[in-house]
């Protein structure tokens, strides 16, 4: 009995230990996607989370659409990687800068193919 409660303690210590490990890219949360807090020099929201945004629909009211809807303008080029950072810019999520930095807006884009890749796959 006393091996059976080591041995199950045991596994369950190796797991939450394990655990930290494997974590995803976090998305950021709605406290802190809602701040209008003017950004450092030079920092950046990241393409991913930009998009991420994007998606769950905190740039809705500026005209950008959310979820599926999201996929489908930018499938359809209504919506575009330089319309998502220009919203960015006005909430300053992102500095002005961004709209010119080719890296950043190409990344950007990245992630909304992406996005419009993995929908079309579920």
């Amino acid at each position: 009995m006393k091996r059976a409660i080591l041995g199950g303690l045991s596994i369950l210590f190796l797991a939450a230990a394990a655990a930290p490990a494997v974590q995803a890219e976090t998305v950021p949360t709605a406290v802190s996607a809602q701040s209008s807090t003017p950004l450092a020099n030079g920092q950046f929201v990241k393409p991913f989370h930009l998009v991420a945004l994007a998606y769950q629909g905190f740039f809705s009211e500026a005209g950008i659409p959310k979820y599926s809807r999201l996929v489908d303008a930018y499938s359809r080029g209504q919506v575009s990687a330089e319309d998502l950072i220009e919203v960015a810019i006005a909430e300053n999520r992102v500095p002005a800068s961004a709209l010119s930095d080719t890296s950043y807006v190409n990344a950007v884009d990245n992630q909304l193919r992406r996005i419009v890749r993995d929908t079309q796959n579920d």
